[in-house]
């Protein structure tokens, strides 16, 4: 007798010309000729980036199968739906954008945009997208999918201009969050990418210090390692605010507990530490200060980098200020 062999995974059927085009129709917007391509050799496809770029697995989504009911059922959910879906329940989604693939939570996703100089065209890129409002500023080459990037000195060194833009905290490099550093190795990622993170995350175990921008950005820290970036988040915000503060989002040091402020039913935007030369001039933000305790005496005392400091917030909905003290 002979053993028998393990059957080979089932490839799904290309799509037809019809079926791209009629998902084209639906989305308003041409897909760019590698995905294109890739429909029409297979409709639907798994990617696994766990040690590459993203630092996840994905289902590419097909474009409906009208071929027969069972075909039709089977690719239901492609791409359209997904896009509907995705700008029917998120508010900050980019107009045009369209969802082409999906990890394993049904909020983190790969979408296209659409050229800038042409409407009716999709960009080549992937961008990836966590959450329900706003897609991650990083862009990805669909080419790069699938394989482990090779660390190398150099190989990956970035420029400020490539850094992730955070919602919650706008600018890192200036607040100290984030500095330059061409010689350590990002420890989630294996690369030199130029920029670390300043502080140790919070989390069970040993915390890896040098996490760069990047794989705090992606969630990449906080899937691998546990990795949590804010202290205590005062207030009631939404779980996925929570979780965008707590795992993607460059935390800062205080003298005691950090406190990310929030506002309006939102987190708001850390500003940095600050001392009363600034503080004097936002009086919104020195009522804070008074209303959490700090006697009106000590305003004066307050400074960047002494022993008394204040954390300065805004409010990304009614730009008013936010802060609050403590001392060594």
């Amino acid at each position: 007798m002979t053993a028998k062999t393990a059957a080979a995974p089932r490839r799904p059927a290309p799509a037809t010309e019809q079926d791209v085009a009629a998902c084209e129709a639906a989305i308003g917007c041409a897909l760019p000729e590698w995905l294109r391509s890739r429909l029409l050799i297979e409709n639907g496809w798994e990617v696994d980036d766990r040690q590459g770029l993203t630092r996840n697995e994905w289902r590419f989504l097909p474009v409906l199968d009208r071929t027969d009911r069972k075909s039709r059922t089977r690719t239901a959910e492609d791409m359209a739906w997904h896009t509907q879906q995705l700008h029917k329940a998120a508010a900050g989604v980019p107009q045009g954008a369209v969802v082409v693939a999906r990890a394993w939570s049904p909020t983190t996703r790969l979408v296209l945009l659409p050229d800038s100089a042409n409407s009716g065209q999709l960009t080549t890129m992937l961008w990836r997208q966590n959450g329900v409002a706003e897609p991650l500023p990083t862009p990805v080459d669909p080419m790069l999918l699938g394989q482990k990037p090779k660390p190398g000195p150099g190989s990956r060194l970035r420029s400020a201009s490539e850094l992730p833009v955070f919602r919650y905290h706008p600018d890192p490099v200036a607040t100290g969050s984030i500095r330059k550093n061409h010689s350590l190795v990002c420890p989630c990622c294996g690369l030199r990418t130029g920029w670390i993170y300043e502080s140790e995350p919070y989390g069970l175990g040993d915390q890896p210090p040098n996490l760069c921008p990047w794989c705090i950005a992606d969630g990449s820290a906080a899937r691998k390692f546990g990795s949590r970036f804010a202290g205590d988040i005062e207030g009631t915000v939404p779980d996925a605010v929570a979780e965008e503060v707590d795992q993607r989002t460059p935390g800062f040091t205080a003298w005691q507990t950090e406190r990310w402020l929030t506002h309006c039913g939102d987190a708001a935007a850390f500003l940095g530490r600050v001392g009363w030369d600034r503080l004097k001039d936002l009086p919104d933000a020195t009522e804070a200060v008074l209303d959490d305790g700090c006697d009106e005496s000590t305003l004066p005392l307050i400074t960047e980098d002494g022993d008394l400091s204040a954390y300065l917030f805004r409010c990304l909905h009614c730009g008013v200020h936010l802060a609050y003290a403590d001392a060594s």
